[in-house]
């Protein structure tokens, strides 16, 4: 039989309004008798109704995250270790997450559109674009996200990584280590991604880039 606010309430004697409030963590609600409540429901196995909470919280509890897939295969390590960190950080914070892929082009809005309608609280955009539709159009939307990267707008949330300073450090060490024939070889150029001309990187210690 499946345990309700009800059945708590008639083991415990309290109404089905202090159980509730007592599960939901209200402070109107005396320390011995929220203990009680929650020590029953745990020993009759009681598991909140997620829909019913949804509706009354108008939140899902849930983060969205499309994965832009450019081909058959999924053979990204970047996007495994990129799941595995939103994932684990979402369950810290009791949230579930919920992965879609989808390709770039005419169809990509499309997934994005699915994402809201109160199945998500907020959707994380990845591989950003210099121009970038999926942006444009949650901003438009009013859809809370945090995109991993720029764009050619910089009026949302988003985190980078600052490549310039990183490969200025990894070229300072072969010079350290006695190299001065350095090569670089770079992979083929996406046009649709953010090119790094366009990007404004933060100055470090006295507003200048430390020089190789």
């Amino acid at each position: 039989m499946r345990v309700t606010l009800k059945t708590i309430a008639r083991e415990t004697g309290f109404s089905v309004t202090t159980v509730s409030r007592a599960l939901a963590g209200y402070d109107d609600v005396a320390e011995s008798t929220r203990r009680l409540i929650q020590d029953t429901a745990e020993r009759l196995g009681y598991r909140p109704n997620e829909a019913a909470r949804q509706l009354r919280f108008q939140r899902a509890n849930t983060v969205g995250l499309i994965i832009p897939t450019f081909g058959p295969r999924f053979s990204d390590p970047f996007f495994s270790e990129l799941l595995a960190g939103v994932g684990n950080e979402a369950a810290e914070h009791n949230f579930d997450l919920l992965v879609s892929t989808q390709p770039p082009g005419p169809g990509e809005l499309d997934a994005y559109r699915r994402m809201e309608g109160g199945r998500t609280d907020g959707l994380i955009v990845v591989r950003t674009r210099h121009e970038d539709a999926r942006i444009d159009y949650l901003i438009k939307k009013g859809t809370p996200f945090v995109a991993f990267g720029r764009a050619r707008r910089e009026d949302f949330p988003y985190v980078d990584v600052d490549g310039t300073f990183g490969m200025q450090l990894l070229t300072q060490h072969f010079i350290d280590t006695g190299h001065r024939r350095i090569a670089y070889a770079a992979s083929p150029p996406r046009p649709q991604l953010h090119p790094a001309p366009h990007r404004r990187l933060p100055q470090r210690a006295g507003g200048k880039r430390p020089p190789l």
